[in-house]
C-alpha cells in the first residue's frame, strides 16, 4: 500500500482466539500456521481507499478462502493511524501501521 495513493488488496489471515471467541486480525501474507486457535484466511480488493491528514482509511471486499468460514464474504474497514508519516520519505518506506478495524464476515 503507498503512503500516497492506490488501493489495497491482496491477503488477510485472521487468527481468531481459543475457545472464548476472542479474535484479532493480522495481515500476514502466506502465513496459515497454528496460532492456538482457528485461522481464516481472506482475499480482498479495495472498494474505496483514502488519505485524510496522512491517515489510510480503507474499505475492502473479498472472500474466505480458507480456514474457519471458508467460502463467507467478508467486508474490511481499516484505518492506519499516520504515526510515523515520515518513514514514508525514506528508501525503506512505511513498514507497519496500526490502527483500528472492522471486519464484517456474512454467510454466502
Amino acid at each position: 500500500m503507498s503512503c500516497l495513493l492506490g488501493p489495497a488488496s491482496g491477503t488477510l489471515t485472521f487468527h481468531w482466539g481459543g475457545d472464548k471467541g476472542e479474535g484479532k486480525a493480522s495481515p500476514r501474507h502466506g502465513d496459515h500456521g497454528d496460532h492456538g486457535g482457528t485461522t481464516s484466511t481472506a482475499s480482498i480488493r479495495s472498494l474505496a481507499a483514502v488519505r485524510p491528514n496522512g491517515n489510510i482509511v480503507t474499505v475492502s471486499t473479498g472472500t474466505i478462502t480458507d480456514g474457519a468460514f471458508k467460502g463467507a464474504a467478508v467486508v474490511t474497514e481499516v484505518t492506519l493511524l499516520a504515526s510515523r508519516q515520515a518513514a514514508c520519505l525514506t528508501p525503506q518506506g512505511l513498514t507497519s501501521a496500526s490502527g483500528p478495524t472492522t471486519v464484517t464476515i456474512t454467510r454466502a
